[in-house]
């Protein structure tokens, strides 16, 4: 069954034909499904971000598979230096980067009044800082 989004539309159509776009948190689950459909829309350059290295990199091979220029940097997206690594992977070559998708989280294993202060400063970091 079609996607309602796809109804009435001519599937050769490649709608994000030449795109370049950096997607943190592109390891896994949504990060990994965005990644998927960018790939699927014809974007030319996609540049996953994420600090899981061994999912990233089957990430990187699953798109790799479907013709997808794919470019990988592991870090951590709370640490500047290892964003701006990211940037400058996305960039690489034509300077250009259409689309930032800002999708990296994280949670807790704990109950909230559990978490320790340290552990609240990461997750905030991660979820909110980061982003900005």
């Amino acid at each position: 069954m079609p996607k309602a989004a796809d109804c009435g539309r001519d599937p050769s159509v490649k709608r994000l034909e030449g795109v370049s776009v950096l997607i943190s948190g592109g390891a896994s689950g949504v990060g990994r499904a965005t990644a998927h459909r960018f790939a699927e829309e014809g974007a030319a350059r996609i540049t996953l971000f994420d600090q899981d290295a061994s999912r990233i990199a089957d990430v990187a091979a699953e798109l790799a598979g479907i013709g997808a220029e794919t470019r990988t940097v592991v870090g951590d997206v709370a640490n500047p230096p290892d964003c701006q690594r990211a940037v400058d992977e996305a960039v690489r070559g034509d300077g250009r980067l259409d689309v930032l998708v800002s999708n990296a989280g994280a949670d807790s294993i704990h109950d909230f009044l559990e978490l320790e202060l340290d552990e609240w400063y990461r997750i905030m970091d991660i979820n909110l800082t980061a982003s900005f």
